[in-house]
């Protein structure tokens, strides 16, 4: 389980490491908040509106959109207000993540 030196996983063979050395050196570590590039600012995506969703990558963006936000929740709830679906929300950026990461498994 999650990765880790000599074939063991930082679990089984760092359980009771309190440092998380083991855990810090996998090649993408858990967090326990979202992740961002602050450079990368969101923007919405129009696909329609019940599919409709915010993202960071700049080659998506359309020209003439001049709506941009610092977090994907912002503009969200600006340009997709109650959407049904909930596939603003659920999208995952490009760059970054909206969420804390999970331990890779294994």
């Amino acid at each position: 389980l999650w990765g880790g030196r000599g074939g063991l996983g930082c679990k089984a063979a760092y359980s009771g490491q309190l440092s998380g050395a083991c855990i810090q050196a996998l090649p993408s570590p858990p967090t326990s908040s979202p992740t961002s590039l602050s450079n990368l600012p969101f923007f919405p995506v129009w696909s329609g509106w019940e599919s409709g969703h915010c993202d960071n990558d700049p080659s998506k963006m359309t020209t003439g959109n001049a709506y941009t936000f610092d977090t994907q929740a912002e503009c969200c709830d600006k340009f997709f207000p109650n959407q049904a679906t909930g596939a603003c929300m659920a999208f995952d950026p490009t760059y970054g993540t909206k969420s804390p990461t999970g331990a890779p498994i294994q």
